[in-house]
Parts: C-alpha cells; sequence; structure tokens
C-alpha cells in the first residue's frame, strides 16, 4: 500500500462513519405532525392532543364502510380520504374522509375530517330537514353549511371524558348561508322571528337523524352551534 493510500483511508472511513451517524441520528426524530388537523373551537384547541399521528396499520375498508361511500356519492356530497389517526389518550379514526360538500350544491366550510358515518348522517339531514327548513321559513336554500369542529383529539369540555370529537363522530354547526346571501349564525333566538323558527326547527328535527343533539339553551358551551353527533345510545340524547 502506497503512502497516498494509507493517508486517504482513514479519512474515507471517518466521512463514511460521519454519514452513518447523521442517518442513525435522523430516523431517531420524530416526523412533523401530518394527521388532519380540523378547524376547531378556541375552547376545544386547549385540549388537542399533539401526539395524534397517521396509523400505520388502517387496514382495508370494510364492506361497510364502502357502502357508505357509496351512499354518500350518490347523495352528490363531495370527499376524499384522509389519514388514518391513533394517538395517545384513546383518539382513534381509522378510515376518516375530509368532506367538502354536503351535496352538489351544499358546500361544507371548512373542509371536515369525519367518520364516513356521521358525514352520511350530515348530508341526508342537511338535504332533507334543513334544505325543507330553509325554503319554508326562509324562503331561500342552504348553500353552505358552516362547521366549528369535526375531528379532533381531546376530551370534552368540564371533565375528563373523551369527546366523540376525537373518533371523528361528531360535527358543530356554527351557521348556514342562504342562496341569496343571507348568512344565518347558530344562537338562541327570542321570538317567532323567521330565523327562531328555522334555527328552532334543525335543533329540533336533528334529534333521531343523530344520537346526540346540543345547542343554544343547551348549556354555555354550546351557546352558539349545534353538536351533531352518533354516539351509539339506546335512545336519542337531545337538549
Amino acid at each position: 500500500m502506497s503512502i497516498t493510500a494509507r493517508r486517504i483511508c482513514p479519512a474515507a472511513i471517518g466521512l463514511a462513519l460521519l454519514i452513518f451517524a447523521r442517518t442513525a441520528a435522523a430516523e431517531d426524530i420524530e416526523l412533523p405532525e401530518t394527521a388532519p388537523l380540523p378547524q376547531a373551537r378556541e375552547t376545544a384547541l386547549k385540549r388537542v392532543n399533539e401526539n395524534a399521528k397517521p396509523s400505520k396499520a388502517a387496514g382495508a375498508l370494510s364492506a361497510v364502510e364502502r357502502q357508505c361511500r357509496q351512499a354518500l356519492r350518490e347523495l352528490g356530497a363531495g370527499f376524499a380520504e384522509a389519514p388514518a389517526v391513533e394517538a395517545q389518550g384513546g383518539c382513534h379514526l381509522p378510515h376518516p374522509i375530509e368532506v367538502t360538500a354536503l351535496s352538489r350544491n351544499m358546500r361544507l366550510e371548512p373542509a371536515a375530517v369525519l367518520n364516513c358515518t356521521t358525514a352520511l348522517a350530515a348530508a341526508r339531514f342537511f338535504q332533507t330537514s334543513g334544505m325543507s327548513a330553509a325554503r319554508k321559513h326562509l324562503g331561500a336554500r342552504i348553500t353552505v353549511v358552516q362547521q366549528a369542529s369535526a375531528y379532533v383529539c381531546r376530551q370534552r369540555n368540564g371533565n375528563d371524558t373523551i369527546s366523540e370529537h376525537a373518533f371523528g363522530n361528531a360535527l358543530d354547526v356554527s351557521g348556514v348561508t342562504l342562496s341569496d346571501g343571507r348568512q344565518i349564525a347558530v344562537r338562541e333566538v327570542a321570538g317567532s322571528t323567521a330565523e327562531a323558527k328555522f334555527l328552532n326547527y334543525l335543533h329540533e328535527a336533528a334529534c333521531g337523524p343523530f344520537l346526540t343533539v346540543l345547542g343554544p339553551g343547551s348549556d354555555p358551551d354550546h351557546a352558539d352551534h349545534f353538536h351533531f353527533d352518533m354516539k351509539k345510545r339506546r335512545n336519542p340524547f337531545c337538549q
């Protein structure tokens, strides 16, 4: 071996070891958050579990999941598949979808990450009861449903019980936009105005299509939105 070779080899070996060490260290670094994060109320954001991450073992869609997606397509809803989520604390969403529209002529804004069952319930409800109430009481169509929270990994406000939002099983609706440009915000409205009749009708009609319904008058946390979820119950819980 020449003198030049003896001088070069240690340097080359050192460089190789440095590259190996950096590669190994990179593998130990946790990747940035890539789970679908919804738009959520400020109170909800305080409880977001920052450890939420995509699940590597979501598995193939079951027949029920495929049938649900087909039903959404037939209703004209707009949606796309979203990354599965598994998070510390029990948050679990194996087959989420990102919903952008509840019908061909009714957007959901901002887009909401939900499980398919909840998305289907929302599409059916707003295409039937929601649209009927808008035409009857307000003389217009619903063109946009405004949501305040869909999937978010958190506990329920005020206690340690995990929220239905943590399973993509709940949708908070804060208002609607009508075909004539009017915006109707969810709030407690006194009297017998057209707006009051519309909001009260939505609040009552949602009980059944959704298994939990909360809204203005139920408690201070729901004074400015309807909470709709599909938690399994013997009988619907509505306030």
